[in-house]
């Protein structure tokens, strides 16, 4: 994975050419935490009031037709702002992912969404941060706060379904003159 634009908060550069044609069958297993530092910054980076832990670990393989098959798992601990109080809402991570990136050419009808080839080198620490911006809940609440049910879903028709319009119909017969 080539990254372009600043340096990223959490770098764990990996040569592919490690894997190597006699690890071909075997697999690098890697485990890693961010540092404090790290964590400020992929706090700053997605917005969260702080990022309270970050363990990463996985391994990466070459299957037989040549392709690199990342598996892991990250565990964290974001503290991000409830959408409707602002209060702080400690969270919990605890996901796994798998990516497979395949080169040019490569048979691709096992892969269901390869990602292209990252080159020399493969930027685990980067590929962790990204599953953490994924994994984030985008609509924090903190205990005990609710939202208006009308904010939430809108005007209801008569078979139960949503019609986010449906507040305009009395407003287009008031300006038509029909009351």
């Amino acid at each position: 994975m080539v990254v372009t634009g600043p340096e990223p908060e959490l770098s764990r550069p990996f040569a592919i050419a490690e894997l190597g044609e006699e690890r071909r069958r075997g697999a690098f297993n890697f485990s890693f935490q961010a540092t404090a530092g790290e964590c400020a910054g992929l706090a700053r980076r997605f917005d969260l009031r702080a990022l309270d832990g970050f363990a990463v670990d996985g391994a990466l393989t070459l299957d037989r037709r040549g392709d690199l098959v990342l598996k892991g798992r990250i565990e964290a601990r974001p503290v991000q702002s409830c959408v409707a109080s602002l209060e702080p809402v400690a969270g919990k991570i605890d996901e796994t992912f798998a990516l497979v990136f395949s080169k040019e050419g490569n048979d691709l009808a096992s892969a269901e969404l390869p990602e292209s080839w990252p080159g020399e080198v493969l930027d685990l620490g980067e590929i962790a941060a990204q599953q953490l911006g994924l994994a984030l809940d985008p609509y924090p609440k903190a205990r005990g706060v609710e939202t208006d049910p009308a904010v939430n879903t809108g005007p209801q028709g008569g078979n139960g379904t949503h019609k986010p319009f449906s507040g305009l119909e009395g407003l287009r017969d008031r300006l038509a003159g029909k009351s």
